[in-house]
């Protein structure tokens, strides 16, 4: 697959939300090409979207790195 075809943009919306004595996050993403946009009702929804976009259904990174982003 060609690096042009690989890649992704997204604008990301994130807002918290009281659900009784929860907070809960609700998310969503907008395609700044299509303007498809896509909305979740958890952050795991959004990961999972996330995750197969990329097909890296497997990795995931826990927690801040130092390291330069070439890196991770």
């Amino acid at each position: 697959m060609h690096a042009q075809s690989r890649y992704r943009a997204y604008l990301l919306r994130l807002w918290p939300m009281r659900s009784g004595q929860d907070l809960v996050w609700r998310a969503s993403l907008e395609s700044p090409l299509s303007g498809e946009r896509w909305a979740f009702v958890g952050l795991d929804g959004l990961f999972a979207f996330l995750r197969e976009q990329t097909g890296d259904a497997d990795a995931c990174l826990h927690g801040p790195t130092n390291a330069p982003p070439q890196a991770r």
